[in-house]
């Protein structure tokens, strides 16, 4: 019943978050990129990465790809930290440290965590936990065979948050 009531809330309140994000990422001066029903808002240097890592995610992972582009994901440019509401990601400087195949990275764990997170409302923190592990792992999964630095797949590690956004560090250091 409780979880049912906060997925319903939840769908009342996307159009205004909708709306405020359109007009914040206004405010802030970001263009849009569109990569099928997906849209990435930032600076060009941004919209560049993210076209570059769209267009490396088809190549490596043509289904994966077409999942994701039909999804009505919303990703922008935040340099200091991750924000998520349903299908609603920032991207930080920490994934943009690894150029575009950390904004790939972060776009194939944002898939899995909004196909584990979005219409269920976790009730048992215990149960969330375990979504949130299998998500990392996933993500770990299809970096590691697609051969992604060691160091920017283990920022998937089995924790809480993605380890790259509560360290932000670039390749190599």
């Amino acid at each position: 019943m409780i979880g049912t009531l906060r997925i319903c809330l939840a769908s009342a309140v996307m159009p205004v978050v909708r709306v405020v994000a359109r007009l914040l990422f206004t405010l802030r001066g970001y263009s849009r990129l569109r990569v099928g029903a997906c849209n990435f808002y930032g600076p060009s240097h941004f919209l560049q990465l993210a076209d570059r890592a769209m267009r490396g995610l088809e190549k490596s992972d043509a289904t994966l790809c077409i999942s994701i582009k039909a999804q009505q994901f919303v990703f922008w440019y935040d340099p200091d930290k991750l924000e998520r509401v349903d299908k609603y990601f920032s991207i930080s400087d920490a994934y943009l440290a690894w150029d575009h195949q950390g904004i790939t990275a972060f776009i194939v764990y944002a898939y899995f965590k909004s196909a584990s997170f979005t219409g269920h409302a976790y009730l048992d923190p215990g149960a969330a936990k375990l979504a949130l592990q299998q998500v990392n792992q996933s993500t770990q999964t299809w970096l590691a065979l697609r051969c992604y630095p060691a160091a920017l797949v283990e920022t998937f590690s089995l924790r809480e948050k993605p380890e790259a956004e509560k360290h932000p560090s670039a390749p190599g250091s």
